[in-house]
């Protein structure tokens, strides 16, 4: 196989710039990753911060002794059971079945385990996708910023318990971009060649 036509294929995909890029991008996120799973190790065993860890435990719980989910869980409004048809159990279903690819390689490692970190992972997957995004569409300034604005709301959500409507970081965000427009990216004037 002959390598000499990817050699300069490779040498633009990882350019000094793309690089930096990666490089922030990935210290936002390990941040992002550090700063949300501090203290848990204070948290009991089969205890949540919040109420959507308990269902979703449950829920991941049945699917793990049943194979599926149920149509009753009947260990809830004792003596009818309440009706999970109406649920939408795809979280559910990725926290029993991460559970079981987990377990197989890491015994020790409980659905608690895993329903603790899972929440972690998938916000620090969102705002991965969300940085490249904005990376790819605006730069390298606008994706950092936008990246430590997530972050530092989460961290108020993690301190405060109180969350922010997506409807007042809306502005906030169309503001900066605003700013950012005006201020950093001066409109690039061609030269006519007539």
């Amino acid at each position: 196989m002959n390598v000499k036509p990817l050699i300069p294929h490779i040498q633009n995909v990882f350019t000094l710039s793309r690089c930096v890029a990666l490089l922030l991008c990935s210290s936002i996120l390990f941040l992002a990753f550090w700063i949300r799973i501090q203290g848990v190790d204070r948290i009991p065993d089969k205890q949540f911060t919040d109420t959507d860890g308990y269902f979703f435990y449950d829920q991941a719980q049945l699917i793990a002794e049943h194979g599926i989910l149920p149509d009753r869980d009947m260990s809830r409004w004792v003596p009818i059971g309440k009706d999970l048809t109406q649920t939408l159990p795809f979280y559910g279903y990725v926290l029993a079945y991460s559970h079981k690819v987990i377990a197989r390689f890491f015994p020790k490692v409980s659905l608690h385990h895993v329903c603790i970190y899972m929440p972690v992972v998938c916000f620090i997957l969102g705002l991965g996708v969300l940085m490249i995004f904005f990376y790819h569409q605006f730069g390298l300034l606008f994706s950092g910023i936008i990246g430590v604005l997530y972050q530092i709301n989460m961290i108020r959500l993690v301190f405060t318990g109180e969350e922010t409507s997506p409807l007042r970081t809306v502005p906030g965000f169309i503001r900066i971009r605003v700013w950012y427009s005006e201020s950093v990216r001066k409109p690039q004037i061609k030269k006519s060649t007539v």
